[in-house]
């Protein structure tokens, strides 16, 4: 989990140092596309409801027409993220500022999870205790 963590913090560091609007708006575009495919994140293409949805509310306010996607959208990740893509691409500052300040969100909460996570594991397993202690020499 620490791994995905680095890449999205190092991504979001190269998109706030960029004063270039196409130049974010690529980094935006792997930045999601990771964050969308991570199955330690979202384990079932349902968990990417749950995150997209209430980005799609703060969204909406910069559009005439509100955004969201159908059910079936939702069971394909590649459908999602070509999707996603397409709002990136026809986004202005506003947006590309909400999606930058989501991205950020989601990896404060990301590593709020890793040190639960870390916490759990401190538990010793009684296989592998079982293993270390039986082993051959």
């Amino acid at each position: 989990m620490m791994h995905e963590i680095e890449i999205i913090t190092k991504s979001l560091n190269k998109i706030k140092q960029t004063k270039n609007t196409e130049l974010i708006t690529e980094q935006l575009y792997g930045l999601y596309t990771y964050i969308l495919l991570n199955r330690n994140m979202f384990k079932r293409n349902s968990d990417l409801k749950n995150f997209i949805e209430p980005l799609f509310e703060k969204i909406n306010v910069y559009y005439t027409k509100d955004i969201q996607f159908k059910d079936y959208v939702y069971k394909s990740r590649s459908l999602v993220i070509a999707r996603f893509i397409r709002i990136i691409e026809k986004s202005n500052n506003d947006v590309r500022n909400e999606l930058i300040l989501n991205a950020e969100t989601l990896l404060l909460d990301e590593q709020k999870n890793d040190g639960q996570v870390n916490k759990k594991r401190k538990r010793k397993n009684t296989v592998d205790d079982l293993l270390t202690r039986f082993e051959r020499n």
